[in-house]
């Protein structure tokens, strides 16, 4: 509005020879150069404090998606030392094995925790090696793949958005079938934008979704704040199982090559 009545004003002195007139008299010279400084100092000034509220909302952004991050840290890890707990009862030779493979995954994972961006390559290290910790408990009841094209892995998300899918789909769909069954993780770019998708052949969606309903809304929650309606997280049945997918704005490098973990 500023702006506008500044812009008015110049218009106004421009085209009115009447105008021209007038300011050349001295006391009108002196009171529109008044007017006009009152404008352009007003102006500075919603400047400002327009750049204030914009400062403070990413930094309120930003919080909101550190707690949203710590809402979920704790969760996993203690799920991971359950697991190790577990193991140490069943099978004490067993435990010794599964303890180099819990180092392995707090020294991929506990870099992560803090970071503001991590690497799909990161997330899905992190990913196989809490995989690979399962797999000693589960034993062949848990088979799991993980494929990423170069573009992808690449790319720059935010940590921890792969992790609580690949959980829900060991917890909720593998371990309440006696045979288990496979998690496929697949990442690829396409059309510009970055696809994560956790399959598993397990139980399917639960018939109560809030049983995996926290980490599930806190990811979408943690999308919306980074990325607006611009990222998604959707489940959708995936034949007997379930297809958890992540679609966000691809950041960093893309190749159409692909290769396997």
């Amino acid at each position: 509005m500023l702006g506008c009545a500044l812009g008015l004003g110049l218009v106004h002195v421009f085209h009115d020879p009447a105008a021209w007139g007038r300011l050349a008299q001295p006391g009108q010279r002196i009171r529109f150069a008044l007017f006009m400084l009152v404008l352009a100092g007003a102006g500075a000034v919603a400047w400002l404090l327009r750049a204030r509220r914009l400062a403070r909302r990413r930094s309120t952004l930003e919080a909101q998606l550190q707690l949203l991050q710590a809402q979920i840290e704790p969760q996993f890890l203690f799920n991971t030392l359950a697991d190790v707990q577990i193991l140490l009862e069943l099978d004490p030779d067993g435990a010794r094995q599964m303890l180099e493979e819990f180092t392995d995954y707090l020294r991929a994972s506990l870099g992560q925790l803090r970071r503001a961006d991590s690497t799909v390559a990161a997330e899905l290290d992190m990913a196989q090696c809490y995989l690979q910790l399962l797999r000693l408990r589960m034993g062949e009841r848990l088979r799991f793949s993980i494929q990423a094209s170069t573009g992808a892995r690449a790319a720059t998300m935010a940590p921890l958005l792969l992790q609580p899918l690949v959980e829900n789909a060991v917890k909720h769909g593998l371990e309440p079938k006696p045979e288990g069954g496979c998690v496929q993780i697949h990442a690829d770019v396409r059309d510009g934008r970055l696809e994560i998708a956790v399959i598993d052949d397990g139980a399917g969606l639960p018939a109560t979704p809030d049983r995996a309903g926290l980490a599930l809304e806190n990811i979408r929650a943690r999308l919306a704040a980074r990325h607006g309606p611009d990222a998604a997280l959707t489940l959708a049945p995936h034949g007997a199982g379930t297809r958890a997918m992540i679609v966000l704005p691809l950041i960093g490098a893309a190749v159409d090559s692909s290769q396997a973990m």
